[in-house]
């Protein structure tokens, strides 16, 4: 029988995400183990984005890329602040206020998308998907 896991932030290393949000993936394959799951914290102040606008594909940045599995599904629960999230459709940009306590949910094959803060405080976001990305770094 499995015993529970305790991920402290201490214990995992805070990234810089393409759009300029800073955060950590706590619970990943890699540590501590988890066999599709991924779950993490995301910050992203005024005027930035927790991930510049993507794809779930590859997405290459200055120095790594995240490739994402092709049944990537992904969800964001705001936990503090507020932000616009804007998405690409039949060559259109669709646009919808997200705030404090509100989920987005991202399915497989996501158009392509972005959510940015508009807010005068710092956006907070909590992301789980499955199965798991992985960054690369580049050369």
């Amino acid at each position: 029988m499995s015993e529970p896991v305790v991920v402290k932030p201490s214990d995992v290393e805070e990234r810089i995400w393409p759009g300029g949000g800073k955060g950590r993936k706590m619970i990943t394959p890699d540590f501590p183990g988890s066999k599709n799951l991924m779950v993490g914290i995301i910050c992203a102040d005024p005027g930035k984005s927790p991930h510049r606008w993507h794809t779930h594909t590859v997405d290459r940045g200055e120095g790594n890329e995240i490739v994402y599995p092709e049944n990537f599904e992904e969800a964001y629960f705001i936990i503090k602040g507020k932000g616009n999230l804007t998405w690409k459709a039949n060559g259109e940009e669709k646009n919808v206020v997200v705030e404090e306590g509100d989920t987005i949910y991202f399915p497989t094959k996501v158009a392509e998308h972005q959510v940015l803060n508009t807010g005068h405080e710092q956006m907070i976001l909590l992301f789980a998907a499955t199965p798991s990305t992985y960054w690369r770094a580049l050369e």
